[in-house]
């Protein structure tokens, strides 16, 4: 990320998108804000951004990232405390006045997300935890969002493990006119891929 792309994620007017902080050590608050922003309670499907290193008018703070601090922030992905996993990630941006810790977090699918236990979300520029009727919201959404199980392509699934008979015999001579199958010679894989739309 070059310096005119962090001012520009500074310069957001959208501000349920974005986190400034100086600070470097409370763990809590950087959690809360990486739930929040994975919870996408506004439904924009917008990353949200984590910068720290910058000061509440926009100004940076002249921090000093290490690579301590850097892991430290990166492990929030996988301690467990934030589950489902969020999908995020951390990048450093050299500054001519300091340094500033960019973490960009992505909208989960699979809400509510939760920090130890709690569901947290962004209300405008602050953040919250979730009332029940928001984490219906959120629950409501991710069903709407994930197709049921009939519906998601079994993609490790073979040709042998498909009831080709049923197939063959029922659903293509309803699918495709006689004659045509007929003149069809080529494989079934083939025939299957063409009309299933099997990759």
């Amino acid at each position: 990320m070059t310096t005119e792309e962090l001012f520009e994620i500074i310069a957001i007017d959208e501000n349920y998108r974005i986190e400034l902080t100086t600070s470097t050590g409370d763990m809590d608050k950087f959690q809360e804000a990486i739930c929040a922003f994975a919870n996408d309670m506004p439904g924009s499907r917008k990353k949200g951004y984590l910068l720290i290193g910058v000061k509440n008018n926009g100004e940076i703070d002249g921090l000093k990232v290490d690579d301590d601090l850097m892991k430290k922030i990166s492990g929030i992905r996988s301690d467990g405390n934030i589950l489902p996993l969020p999908v995020m990630s951390t990048e450093k941006v050299v500054t001519e006045n300091g340094d500033v810790l960019v973490v960009e977090v992505t909208p989960s699918f699979d809400t509510p997300v939760r920090y130890r236990g709690r569901t947290f979300i962004r209300i405008g520029p602050r953040r919250d935890i979730a009332s029940a009727e928001e984490e219906r919201i959120l629950a409501e959404r991710c069903a709407a969002s994930l197709p049921t199980f009939d519906t998601r392509p079994c993609r490790e699934a073979k040709l042998e493990d498909i009831d080709v008979d049923t197939i063959v015999k029922e659903y293509l001579p309803k699918a495709i006119d006689a004659k045509t199958l007929e003149k069809d010679k080529r494989p079934l894989k083939e025939k299957l891929a063409a009309v299933l739309k099997i990759q």
